[in-house]
């Protein structure tokens, strides 16, 4: 008897380890398939030489006018944006030296020159690596109506400029665990969730906004 039980234990391990082995060679296989994805997406629309060299353009002083005309063309139609090239819009740290608070200044500087990097990566076609993991900020979770027409304004005059230019990508809107953000599809941003709150709409203001629609501004 004790001899027939051993053998049934074996064939019930035996069996278990053949379907553990089953499930964990289809996780690599369909991680695989999702990977392969990301970098066929990430080759067609991320070029982070490119971005590099942007950076070191961006924080060069000796490019500032050339940068800033490129930024405020785009800007300077947006509701929300348009001030921010109205006022002071600092891309160097040359340019905030001896401002009494260093630590917004420094904010500001890093906010400028993401938005340039922004503008003129999609100039030429590509998107920053950073927009491809964590896409743009909607900020409907904090119900701040302003901040939330702001956030997808931006978002959407990137997509016109790619658009524009012959690129075939896409938007979404994502809502996940306290957060929330517009993010491109096909992306590692895109792919890289599966939490069971996750939450998908399509990048289309008359759907976002049509719980809470936001009247424009005066």
């Amino acid at each position: 008897m004790s001899v027939i039980i051993a053998v049934i234990l074996i064939a019930i391990i035996l069996c278990k380890v053949g379907s553990d082995r089953s499930k964990a060679s289809a996780y690599d296989a369909k991680k695989k398939e999702i990977d392969d994805k990301i970098s066929e997406w990430e080759s067609l629309y991320v070029d982070k030489n490119l971005e590099k060299q942007l950076e070191l353009c961006i924080a060069d002083e000796r490019n500032y006018d050339k940068v800033r005309a490129e930024v405020s063309e785009v800007l300077s139609k947006l509701e929300h944006w348009r001030f921010k090239v109205e006022l002071d819009f600092p891309l160097n740290m040359g340019q905030i030296v001896g401002q009494s608070n260093h630590k917004q200044a420094l904010e500001t500087l890093r906010e400028n020159q993401a938005i340039a990097l922004d503008i003129m990566l999609a100039n030429r076609g590509k998107i920053a690596m950073m927009r491809a993991i964590f896409g743009y900020k909607a900020y409907f979770l904090l119900g701040n109506r302003m901040l939330q027409e702001g956030a997808y304004e931006y978002a959407n005059a990137i997509l016109t400029i790619l658009q524009q230019r012959g690129v075939p990508v896409k938007l979404c809107y994502r809502r996940r665990s306290g957060d929330d953000a517009y993010i491109w599809e096909g992306s590692l941003g895109y792919h890289g969730g599966g939490l069971p709150d996750e939450m998908y709409l399509p990048f289309d203001k008359s759907v976002l906004f049509k719980e809470n629609p936001i009247p424009p501004m005066n």
